[in-house]
């Protein structure tokens, strides 16, 4: 397992929760300011494309093959695939976030 990269779920002193590890050189991605989302440019409409995670700390972003992908931060990245999964507005993201908090004890 700690091959695995992008979106991966982390077992830790007895806590399991959702993590981020550069698809580039596997750095675990712990700020979602320091990390960008590529995708293939050479998509047609009604596909979809893999998404590759990638942190900008040791500059996998401008690295070839992926630096003139199209990407975006992963902040608004996370944003724009909820704003896509059904959370509309701001009091839906609360809402959520606050029925959210039993993750903290995990």
């Amino acid at each position: 397992m700690p091959k695995d990269k992008g979106f991966v779920v982390r077992h830790e002193r007895g806590r399991t929760y959702p993590a981020m590890v550069c698809e580039t050189c596997g750095e675990i991605i712990t700020d979602y300011r320091m990390a960008g989302v590529v995708w293939n440019r050479d998509y047609k409409d009604g596909e979809r494309s893999k998404v590759t995670v990638l942190c900008k700390t040791n500059g996998c972003l401008t690295k070839e093959p992926y630096a003139h992908f199209p990407w975006q931060e992963m902040r608004h990245f996370a944003l724009w695939l909820l704003y896509n999964s059904g959370v509309k507005t701001e009091a839906e993201l609360v809402k959520d976030w606050k029925e959210g908090d039993w993750m903290a004890d995990i």
